[in-house]
């Protein structure tokens, strides 16, 4: 579990006594939510928890940037001492806030993936690492490469996935389809359940999420003509 929230001590003295207390409430705010985090009776309240949490959190570092702006104003923290101040702070918030935006996009899909691989780690928290992680790396995958998209590679993904191709006794390779069985593999063809090209806003009104990984193989199926 997460320590909240992560300010460095050292620059606690650049708040204002009268604004300490903002801080601690939402502070308290975040740590409540950690504590539901550990209770949550379902992955869905485990999720609901962590965005009340890093929605704390981010309040928390806006404030403290508001402070460290007023500071520099005052002159009483010298150049340098900001920017050092600023950088990690919006290291930090930079990492929330893509966690927040991820959750909050993907919610459904994030809670059914922790429920999929929870049984191979110890706790919840190690499951939704493990979904975060993949879900994020993914997401900057698509940004760095662009619209290209790898069919064979989607196809082959979508076979081992289902376990969908075999080898006859004649040696003849064939693939499953879905709807009719088993056929030469040249006669099945892989497609995708939901379109990839689907946009955000489309998404939302069909499934109530604004981004998934459609090129994930779960969302693919074979079929013949």
């Amino acid at each position: 579990m997460e320590s909240k929230p992560s300010i460095p001590q050292r620059y606690s003295s650049l708040v204002p006594p009268s604004s300490l207390k903002d801080i601690e409430i939402l502070t308290k705010r975040s740590v409540s939510a950690l504590s539901q985090i550990s209770t949550s009776s379902s992955t869905n309240d485990f999720v609901d928890a962590k965005i009340e949490s890093i929605s704390a959190d981010l309040a928390v570092n806006g404030k403290f940037r508001d402070y460290f702006e007023r500071a520099k104003k005052r002159k009483v923290i010298a150049g340098e001492e900001y920017d050092d101040a600023i950088q990690e702070l919006d290291s930090e918030t930079d990492k929330k806030e893509r966690e927040l935006t991820t959750l909050k996009r993907q919610k459904k899909a994030i809670s059914d993936d922790i429920d999929e691989v929870l049984p191979q780690y110890s706790t919840v928290e190690g499951a939704y690492s493990s979904v975060l992680m993949a879900k994020i790396m993914s997401a900057s995958s698509k940004q760095r490469k662009g619209p290209r998209f790898n069919q064979s590679a989607y196809s082959k993904a979508v076979l081992t996935f289902y376990n969908a191709v075999r080898c006859t006794d004649s040696g003849e390779i064939e693939k499953y389809c879905h709807v009719t069985g088993w056929h030469p593999e040249k006669q099945v063809k892989c497609a995708h359940l939901v379109p990839k090209s689907l946009e955000s806003d489309e998404l939302a009104y069909l499934f109530g999420v604004r981004e998934t990984v459609l090129s994930e193989p779960r969302n693919g199926m074979f079929a013949s003509p």
